[in-house]
């Protein structure tokens, strides 16, 4: 009877925590969106472009601006980590002076985005280095944003990017979505966990051995 049981007690704990690892997830997709703005054309839009621009061109400056659809991670969902990544193929001399990523507040459209048009940004800054050199993967930590987005704290409006320190030619080109080779563009990686892994039903199956 004692074995019995015993079995039965190991066959629920295999069943709850197999249900538990059926619900990681991971998210890694591409931006729905991405533009960048340069002050030296000021009314041009970029949102097409196969290349991202950052940093100082002389004394002029150019933005990124980013935003994914998170629409598929449910409200409620833990999130582990994220990362965003950007393929740089091109760099001035900007190399490992800081940047910034920060939270866009208003939005936007990559067909339209210009400098003089762009949104306001500023909610929560993340710092970080320009790369060393080309051919090289930018990826700062992205999970705070993708919390925040997915519980409805904040609206998802995306991400700029911009360098902080001014100088002459410090500045980085990355592969944009539009990129012909998928493997170089831009992408958000996050592992998450989806809402009440082990609800009640389960601990109540596993409560009926004893009775």
């Amino acid at each position: 009877m004692g074995n019995k049981i015993l079995q039965k007690l190991v066959l629920s704990i295999s069943a709850l925590c197999l249900s538990a690892a059926a619900y990681a997830a991971t998210y890694n997709q591409p931006p729905a969106a991405d533009a960048w703005v340069a002050s030296w054309n000021a009314n041009q839009n970029y949102g097409n472009a196969t290349y991202l621009q950052c940093g100082y061109v002389g004394t002029d400056r150019a933005h990124i601006f980013i935003r994914w659809d998170l629409s598929s991670i449910p409200r409620g969902s833990t999130i582990n980590s994220g990362e965003m990544w950007l393929y740089v193929y091109d760099c001035g001399t900007g190399q490992n002076y800081p940047y910034s990523c920060d939270m866009v507040q208003d939005t936007w459209d990559e067909r339209t985005i210009t400098w003089n048009t762009q949104p306001r940004a500023g909610i929560m800054t993340v710092h970080n280095n320009a790369p060393p050199n080309t051919g090289y993967w930018i990826v700062f930590p992205a999970a705070w944003y993708v919390n925040v987005w997915v519980a409805g704290t904040f609206p998802n409006h995306g991400l700029r990017i911009s360098m902080l320190t001014a100088g002459t030619n410090r500045y980085f080109n990355a592969r944009s979505r539009e990129y012909y080779d998928a493997q170089y563009r831009p992408r958000l990686i996050v592992d998450y966990t989806l809402p009440n892994p082990v609800g009640p039903n389960s601990l109540g199956r596993v409560k009926a051995i004893f009775r």
